[in-house]
């Protein structure tokens, strides 16, 4: 098997173009925040399974089978707390999150911070290094808090938003290439979910 260069990924829902413009209103009222949402290269997501991989295509075709098997579904966005818009973590979401990361063969190594978009400039941190490599120890299986993260800041605030809880329909899986916080830069592929 052919080996590529190392990518730091993120298999992802994005939010439809209603619920982009929810997240980034938000992301835009955190005081001094690391970095802000947009539409073009820091997308909001929700993280089905992020790690590293040394084989893009066998990668792509793994997402794509997994795609091929699951069928859409509405997800509730419950609500913010402090940085984060907490999601439901409902059964078929769960079960997506656990398959995925039975599919793909994310690689076991230390810390590659020229894995990351941008990686010169913008080097990732500690915790963005952290966060990508305990991601299957730490925060998956029964420890998955599905969310969508709207910025970093160490400053106090509240943030406030009618917008909850609010249903979102996800029917389409996307591969990312990650940046620094682990924010979605740049798309490597999407699939359909369209299974019966």
């Amino acid at each position: 098997m052919e080996r590529e260069q190392v990518l730091a990924v993120d298999i992802v829902f994005l939010l439809r173009a209603e619920d982009q413009g929810v997240a980034i209103n938000l992301s835009r009222q955190i005081p001094g925040s690391s970095f802000y949402l947009n539409r073009e290269d820091r997308l909001p997501h929700l993280t089905l399974a992020m790690g590293y991989i040394d084989n893009l295509s066998l990668a792509k075709d793994k997402v794509s089978e997994v795609a091929k098997e699951a069928k859409a579904f509405d997800l509730e966005m419950k609500g913010t707390d402090r940085q984060f818009i907490d999601i439901e973590n409902s059964f078929r979401l769960l079960a997506l999150h656990k398959k995925i990361l039975e599919r793909i063969n994310f690689l076991k190594i230390d810390d590659r911070p020229e894995a990351f978009v941008d990686y010169s400039v913008d080097p990732p941190r500690v915790s963005t290094l952290d966060w990508i490599r305990n991601f299957k120890s730490d925060h998956s299986y029964e420890k998955y808090e599905p969310h969508i993260t709207l910025g970093i800041t160490q400053e106090k605030f509240e943030l406030r938003s009618n917008d909850f809880p609010r249903i979102i329909s996800v029917d389409e899986i996307t591969l990312c290439h990650l940046g620094n916080f682990n924010t979605c830069r740049i798309i490597l592929g999407k699939w359909q979910l369209s299974g019966h």
